[in-house]
């Protein structure tokens, strides 16, 4: 077994700082690995990183962003409650970055992701992530509401909630009754 972790999500992608806790009988291969890929973060970063851990000042900004993350999740999951279509709920862990959006019947994915981006809101239906056959089938928008900047976030959310509003209208208006 093997442990990975990055500071990427919690400070910056181009940080560029990984690590891996590996059983030592793995390390030549991974040294090796490591060599052949080219070399690592460089020592300055590095030694910035175990300083900001070590004075716990990771840690606090760890709780920062997550007390952060866990109001943007609140709010999504009572704005589409609020939301007028019953049928259209959020799914999935109430951690992390992302969740699903789990759509009425009849409201495409790709129906929801065009009308999303005309709003200035990137999004991908569930579908864009299935390997091959996958078994799951529902049409659902992964959200990730740990990307925009805060003060965009609610509306963000705002237009999406648009978005598949008028997606919903549309399949409603080709749908002979």
């Amino acid at each position: 077994m093997i442990y990975l972790g990055t500071a990427s999500k919690s400070l910056a992608p181009a940080v560029g700082l990984a690590w891996a806790v590996a059983p030592s009988r793995m390390l030549p291969g991974l040294l090796e690995t490591r060599r052949t890929l080219g070399a690592g973060a460089d020592a300055l970063s590095q030694l910035a990183l175990a300083d900001f851990i070590a004075s716990h000042r990771y840690d606090r900004h760890l709780r920062r962003l997550r007390a952060g993350y866990r109001r943007r999740r609140e709010t999504l999951d009572a704005s589409v409650a609020a939301f007028a279509d019953a049928e259209l709920r959020v799914s999935g862990l109430a951690a992390g970055l992302h969740c699903l959006l789990d759509l009425p019947p009849g409201v495409t994915e790709e129906a929801v992701v065009t009308s999303a981006a005309a709003r200035g809101v990137a999004v991908e239906g569930l579908g864009d992530y299935a390997a091959g056959d996958a078994g799951d089938t529902r049409a659902a928008i992964v959200v990730g509401y740990g990307a925009p900047p805060e003060r965009l976030a609610d509306e963000a959310l705002r237009e999406l909630l648009a978005a598949v509003a008028g997606a919903e209208r549309s399949s409603s208006a080709a749908t002979p009754a």
